[in-house]
């Protein structure tokens, strides 16, 4: 056993006097020195703290912040014990579906008809159709979820369901201008699409008009926002329709600004990963992923 240096015994009795110096040969300094750094990084690793498995205070705490709700160490006590029944399911389909069926309830939305789609989507959210996609990890263990896989799933579903929360809080603070940001939005989207023509419709006409591109842009906009085939909302009028609206002094409504206004200035990862990683949406959903990896060790029988 070779033991970490602060545990090496180096005291010398009074009185002991030092033998006389050996020549050591070159081989066995280099075997010395092998086995001197090998007690050092031995020690290294022994003294380096372990990772602390999350306590229930820690899961309390995570939930409050991914549910926007406060959480009783009752309540955290029996929703984890739930958590921990879904995480059993060998089946990848199963446990998807009976993540998503109590993920759906702790986010408030188990009257509403937010559906589920297990395909190859990494994670996605249609805010449009109301739909939700997850992928199950691994089409190699479809029907064997692992470990591994399971905290993936878990991660991603809290990320996706951040989205589905701030898309009420935008449209709890204004349906109309929630739905100019998505027009716009999708507007932007087709213009860095290669294949769509839009780009150059839009120069024609800024040419023709003696206007600029941006300027071209603006009325092209305009037009979409005014045209009732334009509204994106019809899945939302549905599902939070009948909730109150914020009132204008209200931090949820300041927030729901906030939503709308990175909604209208959102770029894809394909486009530019440095600012979709920095809008406000993308930045926050990542955010929760720390904490649903802190509930997942907690309920998880295993903890690396």
């Amino acid at each position: 056993m070779i033991h970490p240096i602060s545990h090496i015994n180096t005291y010398i009795p009074f009185g002991t006097h030092p033998k006389k110096e050996k020549k050591i040969s070159t081989p066995m300094k280099v075997g010395i020195g092998t086995i001197t750094a090998l007690a050092v990084t031995s020690g290294t690793v022994l003294i380096k703290k372990k990772a602390k498995k999350p306590s229930l205070w820690n899961v309390q705490e995570d939930f409050s912040r991914i549910f926007g709700r406060p959480f009783s160490i009752d309540e955290t006590k029996e929703l984890t014990e739930k958590y921990k029944k879904i995480y059993h399911n060998r089946n990848t389909e199963t446990y998807i579906t009976e993540l998503n069926k109590q993920l759906k309830e702790d986010f408030g939305y188990k009257n509403t008809n937010l559906e589920l789609n297990i395909d190859s989507t990494l994670g996605g959210w249609n805010k449009i159709q109301g739909k939700l996609y997850v992928t199950p990890a691994d089409k190699k263990t479809f029907y064997r979820v692992l470990h591994r896989h399971k905290r993936d799933i878990f991660v991603t579903m809290v990320h996706e369901y951040t989205h589905v929360k701030q898309c009420e809080i935008a449209y709890r603070t204004s349906p109309e201008e929630l739905n100019k940001a998505l027009i716009k939005r999708n507007y932007n989207a087709s213009l860095n699409d290669k294949y769509n023509p839009e780009k150059e419709l839009l120069e024609k006409m800024a040419r023709e008009q003696n206007i600029t591109f941006e300027e071209a842009k603006r009325k092209k906009l305009e037009e979409l926002y005014n045209s009732p085939s334009e509204y994106r909302l019809k899945w939302m009028d549905e599902a939070f329709g009948n909730k109150e609206k914020f009132s204008a002094d209200s931090e949820k409504f300041r927030k729901g600004q906030l939503y709308i206004f990175e909604n209208g200035e959102y770029i894809s990862a394909e486009q530019d990963y440095s600012k979709y990683r920095n809008n406000l949406l993308e930045a926050e959903a990542y955010n929760t992923e720390f904490y649903a990896k802190d509930i997942f060790e907690y309920i998880s029988p295993f903890f690396r």
